[in-house]
């Protein structure tokens, strides 16, 4: 039986001897900015309970944060820089200011960005549709019970390496 030699170098992942190494994709932080801190680290605990992929709740990453949204239908935003030279970066998650007054509905909301941040960090490329899924959290239309399904969570183990696969629902 044939044994790889794992090399590992500093910035870079694991590879085996022979081939190019792999890029480490550091864990998804977001950073709340004038929202409330239990519920974005709600949303990240939850995904990281369903995905197995480390998420982080602190200073120095993609802000989470009310904003002016620009039509009636749309709750939030998930911004992510798309590079041509390596993973992608989520840049900022945006809730629609006019919805802070319902905390409920911001939680819900959250979970659903945290989806999409999820989904998109760190992959090289871009997703179709902005990882949204047929039905469920991840649907166009954040409707429906808050929490990580198995469509949703389909959705997000199809363009990233989930170490488990554990839907809320």
């Amino acid at each position: 039986m044939k044994q790889i030699a794992l090399i590992c170098l500093g910035l870079f992942g694991c590879s085996a001897a022979g081939e190019g190494p792999s890029v480490v994709i550091p864990p998804l932080t977001l950073s709340p900015e004038g929202i409330d801190y239990a519920l974005v680290q709600d949303a990240a605990e939850r995904w990281e309970q369903a995905t197995g992929l480390p998420l982080l709740v602190q200073a120095g990453g993609a802000p989470v944060r009310y904003a002016p949204m620009s039509y009636d239908k749309n709750s939030g935003e998930t911004a992510v820089h798309w590079r041509s030279d390596g993973p992608t970066e989520i840049l900022w998650v945006h809730i629609d200011e006019r919805r802070a007054h319902n905390q409920s509905l911001v939680g819900h909301i959250l979970l659903h960005e945290t989806g999409h941040a999820v989904c998109e960090h760190g992959i090289l490329g871009q997703t179709e549709d902005n990882c949204h899924s047929g039905s469920g959290l991840l649907h166009r239309t954040v409707v429906g019970e808050p929490c990580i399904d198995a469509a949703s969570l389909a959705t997000v183990c199809g363009y990233r390496d989930c170490q488990t696969f554990s839907p809320e629902c």
